[in-house]
């Protein structure tokens, strides 16, 4: 990819120093992780008899729970108080610091019992005895699995990984931003999305087999407990903050990624590159870089190319669509090779005829 086309795509043309911790890796949001498992029997035991509610999350507050605990949403320490909501709202900064911050991260809950200064104390004594029950490591954990002194590119997911995702994040690692050696971290969210979504426990069993399936070494996998909330460019900046802990240096922006449609028009409710905008325009103070997502094309000559080869060299463009691919997946058809994987395609139609028998 020449320097104006690079130019065009949103890429920037050299690779920026990252700044990073004695083992070589970028540094998380803050400059430390936030780990707030308690160690200590004799400490344990005080705060369990300290606490004064007891509270059954639901799904998405249990992802929040895992990700304040593991250090995911370093630096916060606990869910936000009224001061700290209010800031990340309106300024998208945490109080104190003056650190970027997408989203607010609190708990619901409609307890009387609950008073005011109660949740951000309590946040705190969230997993006191035993690891949650996860598939997902946590940002220490990946950390060390990712190689020192090298770009981390992430690609971020909610759905099941078919050829083309594959071909986007593969092409991510030859970005003119990217320094040679870089992996890819593939790190899908497996909490609640959508209704409409595939469940996270079925997206999840597709990772799974496409990792051995796949067995290449550039790619590294690992999953994330959050639950998606669809705001769009902001959320764009929760996810760069997040993969920043995990060890990550280079996120991919989709074209409106974490988009949502308007209750009242059923449009778009964001641009198509406002998320992509929003990330590039911010990625500098979060100390990392961004990758804007390829547009790519199967094409019947030449196989995967960039939409704008396709158009230029006059390829033949095959196209299948969500609603196609799905009605194929429950008659049995046939679905073709350059769309899914086979392994994937499989884990799917298990599912399906399991939901159809249930």
């Amino acid at each position: 990819m020449g320097a104006a086309q690079a130019a065009r795509r949103g890429f920037a043309s050299a690779a920026a120093p990252f700044a990073t911790d004695s083992t070589g890796r970028i540094l998380p949001h803050g400059g430390e992780l936030k780990n707030l498992f308690v160690t200590d029997a004799a400490l344990k035991q005080d705060l369990i008899a300290s606490c004064k509610h007891q509270k059954e999350c639901s799904d998405r507050n249990a992802c929040d729970v895992e990700l304040l605990s593991v250090g995911g949403f370093s630096p916060l320490s606990g869910f936000m108080n009224q001061d700290v909501y209010d800031n990340v709202v309106q300024h998208m900064r945490l109080p104190t610091s003056n650190l970027i911050f997408g989203l607010p991260v609190v708990l619901d809950s409609d307890d009387s019992a609950i008073k005011e200064g109660d949740r951000e104390r309590d946040a705190s004594f969230a997993h006191l005895t035993t690891h949650p029950v996860s598939p997902c490591a946590t940002p220490a954990e990946v950390r060390e699995t990712l190689p020192p002194h090298q770009d981390v590119v992430v690609f971020q997911c909610r759905n099941p990984v078919h050829r083309a995702h594959y071909e986007l994040f593969t092409r991510a690692l030859h970005a003119p931003n990217v320094r040679s050696g870089a992996v890819c971290l593939v790190h899908p969210t497996c909490g609640p999305t959508q209704d409409d979504d595939i469940p996270g426990i079925v997206r999840f069993h597709t990772y799974e087999v496409l990792k051995a399936e796949l067995q290449n070494p550039a790619i590294k996998w690992a999953y994330l407990p959050y639950s998606m909330h669809m705001a769009g460019p902001r959320e764009a900046i929760q996810h760069m903050l997040i993969r920043k802990n995990y060890g990550c240096t280079h996120f991919i922006v989709g074209r409106d990624m974490a988009g949502s449609k308007s209750s009242l028009s059923g449009e778009d409710f964001y641009g198509l590159y406002d998320a992509q905008n929003f990330a590039k325009e911010h990625a500098p103070e979060l100390g990392m870089q961004t990758v804007p997502s390829a547009d790519v094309v199967y094409t019947q000559e030449q196989g995967y190319v960039t939409a704008d080869v396709a158009k230029k060299s006059g390829l033949s463009v095959q196209k299948l669509s969500g609603t196609k691919f799905r009605q194929m997946l429950r008659s049995g058809a046939d679905i073709p090779e350059w769309f899914a994987f086979s392994s994937v395609v499989k884990v799917l139609r298990e599912h399906t005829k399991a939901s159809s028998e249930a």
